[in-house]
């Protein structure tokens, strides 16, 4: 009776025990998660395989720990989410995308004009704030853009800066150098308007290719090296500039007889170069922000010691990108801090009116999108660059430092204040500079332009009268000013033939006839995205371009743009800058963007491992290792006690996990004698319920509603390894050069077709002259997969990236096409993206993920609630027995640990002992094999 009750104490205080460790590990938890402080997520998009991407990461990391060193109070904490756009545009958009869908609260970034453009137009849809940190545009408009804070030097600011500076100097031709892509086009329009306020004009323009080599660019200073006007304003990327000023230090070109002016772009780099790089830019005048010089250069020592760490890149000082990324997290850190916002699930709502997104999915609107901006917009405090404070999304810069290259240093030769014109947009800029005592090498002093005639009549030294432009189509300006569209009786005095590319069977980019008889002006009505898309586009311009539709067959395309029968081209044409035969002729940026698809189609294949198939490899793994464990946990508590678990090492293991496994088909013979081992099996029993249950309901949706139809191949190496056919659509040269030079199949294997022909060369199959798969952009096989529903045709998971959709023009329709992009990155496509596109897709949501077997494939995850429990009760089961046995032997087990010095002596007697029949349930089993005997 005696040692009942004791057996009965030392369960009760196991149990006691048990429920007290529980209690405190979930108190020492909850204490963790209330002292864990709120994290908010914000996306961070940069090119980090540049100098400059890398360079701004470590600047906002910097800006993290210095933020929360000096606000260790605050209740929140800002989680930067760094990803890489690689410098490409529609890359940056898909990591927006998938941004938005991780529920961050704002993005940062990326660095370039067209990036930053498309980002925040994504963004837009989800009104999720962008606050970028490349230099902009005034072009970008924030009524337009609302998500959009622009936290760097605003061009239009820069501009009537240098109009300034060029009319104090008496300097009346200017030749302005930029990159030829729409972020060096951007600031012509503004540029030129400003220079004709103070009585300058644009004598000839250059525009250098990101990408052109040294000959191309010495080829383009040779022609403007003896042109009268000798006053050049550089806007290109700091890579492009530094060669750009190399060969024209070669050319004889950086003296005192040619004025450099550079704007922020390369102003702000300055600082950063080594001597050898200054020594070919000496006599420059840039512009650059001013600098908080003590805090710069605290922030400049910790700044280039983590580059070197973190990438073993060695700089001399940070860029200007690199102190506005630190302001930019500093505000973000204060309007988090302001707002209390938490980065949740419950903070997301589905926004019912963008699920139209191209590539986004279920993209979500953040309730608290509002308070944040709202938050942004009223944070001030003091930057490394002066104050931060923001007026209509754009930070405000109240002083310049004019920064002059000499003797291979960077020094600063004056300060200038902003004074924007609040009332007269047409006035002429007003700034106030104030110039350092000048020099010798200083060749602005006396530019080279002095003493010649002024094209208005006015001379150097003379009072500035503001004249009139008396001719608008110069032909050799490369961009025109929007006062020189029109003549003087407001009519328009450009008209353009828009070739509109006709395709034989898929009219949802352009549906019209083709006028075979001849390339003329027609009056038939046109339809269809691309053509809405345009007109779209044209309407948000400011000045209005008269145009007419002409019907162009594919074939001709080129030819048609090539003798000037058109000056544009729109329709489903890929943006390929590598084509030779676009070399001459340059795209808008893209109204759309398309991933390149691999269909294939499916076929009844016997398959000896479907039985495998409803669970994947993870869960079948876990699964049977928790039969072994929940085996051998089963013998650990029995076998002291229940007899069918002893007896030869052999017929324990098998008995053991044979009884664990029959839990399958509850077939076990073997009982249990314990209460731990019932409450064990109890669970155990509902989890092997569950499992096989969904196993059954899987196996019989692939059996019985898929009838085993699997694609034709899986990959396109499987493609390429069985010697299968590949169709792709006629004309299409970058779809072909994909298929031979990146994919690596023979020209032999491929057949091309009208898009029409597509079905019936897939159900024809490689062996019957069809092909087995279809390789072509998204948009057009939209229409197969949606007629078939899954059941005849299915999209391989992999995919390629292309640039999107542009409208291609001639140098004719060069302006044209600067501010269609413009209009473009400004507008919102989704709604007519729904029109011509929506129906044809509704079909394929299911073909279009990756991996696709048209059945849902059970994962280890919803199941993961389920084995944790399992495991829990298994294992505190187990250690409850084990306390109460050393609780009942602890006699025995303090003289095994006396007895033996050794550890192994001390395992071996501990097993030995563990071994044995437990006594009480000897004298059990007799007195039920006497009452079974009876």
């Amino acid at each position: 009776m005696e040692k009942k009750n004791q057996l009965r104490i030392n369960f009760s205080s196991s149990i006691f025990l048990s429920i007290f460790v529980i209690s405190f590990l979930c108190s020492v938890i909850s204490a963790q998660a209330a002292n864990k402080k709120a994290s908010t997520s914000v996306g961070v998009i940069l090119d980090l395989t540049s100098e400059l991407g890398k360079g701004c990461k470590t600047s906002i990391s910097l800006a993290y720990e210095d933020f929360y060193a000096a606000n260790p109070h605050y209740t929140t904490r800002v989680k930067f989410i760094f990803r890489d756009s690689t410098g490409n545009a529609l890359k940056a958009a898909n990591a927006a995308t998938k941004l938005i869908k991780n529920g961050v609260q704002a993005i940062i970034g990326p660095l370039t004009f067209l990036e930053t453009n498309i980002v925040a137009s994504v963004c837009n849809q989800s009104q999720i704030p962008v606050i970028s940190i490349s230099t902009s545009s005034s072009a970008i408009s924030a009524s337009n853009l609302p998500i959009l804070i622009r936290a760097t030097l605003d061009f239009s600011s820069e501009i009537r800066f240098i109009a300034d500076f060029i009319k104090n100097h008496s300097w009346h031709y200017v030749i302005p150098i930029y990159e030829d892509s729409d972020y060096g086009a951007s600031i012509l329009p503004s540029l030129i308007h400003n220079l004709y306020l103070v009585g300058a004009e644009v004598h000839e323009s250059v525009a250098i290719p990101s990408n052109a080599p040294d000959s191309r660019i010495e080829n383009e200073l040779r022609i403007v090296k003896g042109l009268r006007g000798s006053v050049f304003i550089v806007h290109i990327m700091s890579p492009l500039a530094i060669r750009l000023f190399r060969v024209a230090n070669k050319l004889g070109m950086v003296s005192k007889n040619y004025v450099w002016i550079v704007t922020s772009s390369i102003g702000g780099i300055l600082d950063t170069l080594e001597p050898a790089t200054l020594n070919i830019m000496n006599g420059i005048v840039g512009l650059r922000t001013h600098t908080q010089s003590d805090r710069v250069i605290s922030f400049s020592a910790k700044y280039k010691a983590r580059l070197q760490k973190d990438y073993n890149i060695k700089v001399k000082n940070p860029s200007m990108y690199q102190l506005w990324a630190y302001d930019v997290a500093w505000a973000i850190g204060i309007a988090v801090e302001k707002t209390k916002l938490v980065s949740s699930d419950a903070s997301l709502v589905v926004s019912p009116q963008n699920s139209s997104i191209k590539s986004a999915g279920t993209l979500c609107v953040s309730e608290n999108e509002t308070n944040l901006v709202s938050a942004i917009h009223s944070t001030k405090f003091e930057g490394l660059v002066g104050n931060f404070s923001l007026v209509d999304g754009q930070r405000q810069f109240a002083q310049y430092d004019i920064l002059n290259v000499l003797d291979n240093q960077t020094n600063s030769i004056g300060k200038g204040r902003d004074i924007p014109p609040k009332f007269n947009q047409n006035a002429p800029p007003d700034f106030t500079v104030e110039l350092a005592s000048t020099g010798p090498g200083m060749p602005y002093v006396n530019g080279p332009l002095k003493g010649r005639e002024h094209p208005y009549g006015n001379r150097p030294g003379e009072p500035y009268v503001k004249q009139p432009l008396t001719s608008c189509s110069r032909s050799f300006l490369r961009f025109t000013p929007t006062n020189c569209y029109k003549n003087p009786r407001n009519e328009e005095l450009l008209n353009l033939k828009i070739g509109t590319l006709v395709k034989k069977g898929f009219n949802n980019f352009v549906n019209a006839t083709l006028n075979e008889a001849a390339l003329k002006d027609t009056n038939q009505a046109y339809k269809g995205f691309s053509i809405k898309v345009y007109d779209t586009a044209m309407d948000l311009m400011d000045v209005n371009f008269t145009y007419t539709f002409v019907p162009v067959d594919p074939d001709n395309a080129t030819s048609e743009l090539n003798n000037g029968n058109v000056d544009a081209i729109i329709g489903d044409m890929l943006i390929d800058p590598d084509s030779k035969e676009m070399a001459n002729f340059t795209f808008t940026a893209p109204y759309l963007s398309g991933d390149i698809w691999v269909v294939v189609s499916k076929k009844l294949i016997p398959d000896r491992w479907t039985f495998l198939r409803p669970f994947p490899l993870k869960l079948w793994v876990v699964s049977v290792g928790f039969f072994f464990f929940t085996g051998i946990t089963l013998w650990v508590i029995e076998h002291r006690s229940n007899p069918a678990f002893r007896g030869p090492v052999s017929e324990q293991t098998g008995r053991t996990f044979y009884f664990a496994f029959s839990t399958l088909v509850y077939a076990h013979d073997e009982k249990v004698t314990s209460n731990f081992s019932r409450f064990l099996l109890i669970i155990w029993f509902f989890t092997v319920f569950v499992l096989t249950q969904s196993y059954t309901a899987s196996l019989t949706s692939i059996l019985t509603v898929q009838q085993l139809q699997h694609p034709i191949a899986n990959s396109i190496a499987e493609l390429r390894k069985n010697g299968e056919y590949v169709g792709y659509q006629t004309g299409s040269d970058f779809v072909s050069k994909l298929l031979i030079e990146k994919l690596h199949f023979k020209p032999t294997k491929l057949r091309s077709y009208s898009i029409d022909n597509y079905e019936d060369a897939l159900k024809n199959g490689s062996a019957h002259g069809g092909v087995g798969a279809i390789i072509d952009v998204e948009h057009y096989l939209y229409e197969i997969l949606s007629r078939n529903c899954s059941e005849g045709y299915t999209k391989l998971g992999e995919t390629f990236s292309t640039k999107g959709f542009g409208f291609v023009f001639n140098q004719k329709g060069y302006l044209v096409k600067v501010a269609l992009s413009e209009a473009i990155m400004n507008m919102s496509i989704g709604w007519i993206e729904d029109k011509y596109f929506k129906v044809s897709r509704s079909c394929t949501h299911n073909d279009t993920q990756s991996g696709d077997t048209g059945y849902q494939i059970l994962s280890i995850g919803s199941y993961s609630g389920l084995f944790i429990i399992t495991g829990a009760v298994s294992s505190l089961m187990a250690i409850i027995f084990l306390i109460n046995y050393v609780c009942k032997n602890k006699n025995q087990l303090k003289t095994i640990c006396t007895e033996n010095n050794s550890i192994i002596g001390r395992f071996r007697a501990f097993c030995k002992h563990f071994n044995k029949m437990d006594s009480n349930s000897s004298k059990k089993e007799v007195i039920t094999t006497e009452m079974q005997e009876i």
